[in-house]
């Protein structure tokens, strides 16, 4: 029989673990919140303002190393909550370019993006530059870019392809003065 050893909740802290001392598997733990809620990492990332801050750092990322796909990765994850941080939560349909940060986190979150609303991103892929960037500095050299391939009324709005740092001052232009 394995035993689990649930620890005591943190002083002021609302204890919500439970479990079975005939060790069934019904023995849960669901989680402690301080104060009954959890509200944000620290001050500094509480607001949609904030995330919107962090979406301009994100893209920077991308400006500096244009085929980092972790920095790629970060900022369409971000920009794909930022509705939900603003309450916003019908912009995503309505808004070409959100449709296709949509479609590329859930894509990249996911591994695929099969829901059949997910219809503007056709490929994702790395474009190469003038230099090898295994030899040459991404932010001094032009090593290349990850480029999104579009589909649908998305390719008709914004063109065939889409470079990712071009896409982050798509997306930051759109909520800069939302947020």
């Amino acid at each position: 029989m394995r035993s689990r050893v649930l620890r005591p909740a943190p002083s002021g802290a609302k204890d919500t673990c439970y479990g079975s001392r005939e060790g069934k598997r019904r023995s849960r733990c669901l989680g402690r919140m301080l104060d009954g809620v959890f509200s944000g990492w620290t001050a500094e990332l509480r607001t949609p303002a904030d995330l919107f801050r962090k979406l301009e750092h994100d893209r920077d990322r991308t400006r500096v190393d244009p085929i980092d796909v972790f920095a790629a990765f970060d900022f369409v994850v971000t920009a794909e909550h930022l509705p939900d941080w603003t309450g916003d939560l019908t912009v995503k349909q309505q808004e070409p370019l959100l449709r296709i940060v949509s479609h590329l986190a859930n894509g990249a979150k996911h591994f695929r993006a099969t829901d059949p609303r997910h219809a503007s991103v056709r490929d994702v892929r790395v474009e190469a530059g003038a230099f090898d960037p295994h030899t040459f500095q991404h932010n001094a050299f032009e090593v290349g870019r990850l480029v999104v391939d579009l589909d649908g009324a998305e390719a008709v709005a914004f063109g065939s392809s889409l470079g990712i740092p071009d896409l982050a001052d798509w997306v930051l232009a759109f909520w800069r003065s939302r947020v």
